[in-house]
């Protein structure tokens, strides 16, 4: 969770997580709120899959936690901004200009998805920064966002400002809308859709903050089952005289279409017999599900792509103390949830 004083020196193995079942690791270079501190960035977290880097928010100072860590700026080839509060965006330029200097001119443009504004914030901060080291980028934004915080404050008013005409480094974004899902109970949810790849897709979903906030969703896709090879290699070389009178000449050949098989399919052997997809597959693996909250009070719009998540990222900017926020523990709540801020109580409830 985040936090807003300094809880210590946290060591580099301790604010990482493997996620169980692939390559699927979770770096924490960020947990604090507000302002970075000498021991403790603000909100920064990089999701690896399969060599690839996917950074959550970029706080103050993320330039520096990046080079503390094993991340290598060159392979983070998108980042996701919840909001455009400072401890989550004000770091975006510096890292920009890191993964720049780590990569080629000929690379794929970095991926930025953000609320409305995101565009506008680093076209100008780059231009007038007249900054040099920078990748080629894209920045998609998320339209419509809805103020979920009404009852509490006022909604933002829109900035209006003359955004410079982008230079050549970045490249046009899309322009991302919601769509309404109709859920079980008949009620209707929105959500983002940013990316739909075979082996993976990332939405997003309102949540509840002072500014227009998303939480991200990033799903793997189901992956067939490991290949049972003791229980599919003696069927092989059984029939591997047979097999080499068909010009099979390695019976090993044949595992790769073998564990291509799709449920119901069989393949064939010349002694007349089959190897059905059942027995030599084992059962399809699910894919895991990585659940990544901006700063709120309440996350339940966001809680019909949650469900069933492996993990999830949730913010706890601040916890009582009777010693330093007196006797009145629920008002000590309400002033969080005021803010649009979560206690620690209320991370553990989404469970």
């Amino acid at each position: 969770g985040e936090g807003e004083g300094d809880m210590g020196e946290v060591s580099a193995a301790a604010t990482d997580a493997e996620v169980q079942g692939t390559d699927m690791e979770l770096f924490f270079l960020g947990t604090g709120s507000c302002l970075p501190t000498v021991v403790r960035g603000v909100a920064c977290t990089v999701v690896r899959m399969d060599g690839s880097f996917w950074m959550f928010d970029a706080g103050e100072g993320t330039q520096i936690q990046l080079q503390r860590s094993i991340v290598r700026p060159g392979a983070i080839d998108r980042i996701f901004v919840t909001h455009l509060h400072g401890d989550h965006a004000y770091g975006l330029p510096g890292v920009l200009c890191l993964i720049g200097n780590a990569r080629s001119p000929n690379d794929p443009p970095v991926e930025l998805y953000g609320p409305a504004g995101l565009r506008l914030f680093v076209r100008t901060a780059l231009a007038i920064s007249r900054a040099r080291a920078i990748p080629h980028y894209r920045v998609h934004e998320l339209h419509q966002i809805p103020f979920l915080h009404a009852d509490f404050s006022r909604e933002p008013t829109p900035v209006r400002v003359t955004c410079p005409p982008h230079a050549p480094h970045e490249q046009p974004g899309d322009d991302i809308f919601p769509e309404k899902v109709t859920l079980a109970d008949g009620s209707e949810a929105l959500q983002w859709r940013l990316i739909d790849e075979p082996e993976v897709a990332v939405r997003a979903a309102p949540v509840q903050h002072t500014v227009p906030c998303v939480g991200y969703v990033v799903r793997e896709s189901d992956r067939p089952g490991r290949l049972r090879i003791d229980d599919v290699l003696p069927r092989l070389e059984e029939n591997r005289e047979l097999l080499r009178e068909e010009g099979v000449r390695d019976p090993r050949s044949l595992l790769k279409r073998i564990k291509a098989l799709m449920p119901g399919e069989t393949f064939p052997l010349p002694d007349g017999t089959e190897i059905c997809a059942e027995e030599a597959l084992e059962p399809m693996q699910r894919g895991r599900k990585v659940v990544i909250l901006g700063d709120t009070c309440d996350a339940s719009a966001c809680a019909h792509l949650a469900t069933n998540a492996d993990v999830v990222v949730h913010e706890a900017t601040n916890t009582y103390m009777r010693e330093f926020d007196g006797p009145d523990e629920r008002g000590f709540d309400r002033a969080t949830y005021l803010h649009g801020h979560s206690t620690p109580l209320v991370g553990r409830a989404i469970k």
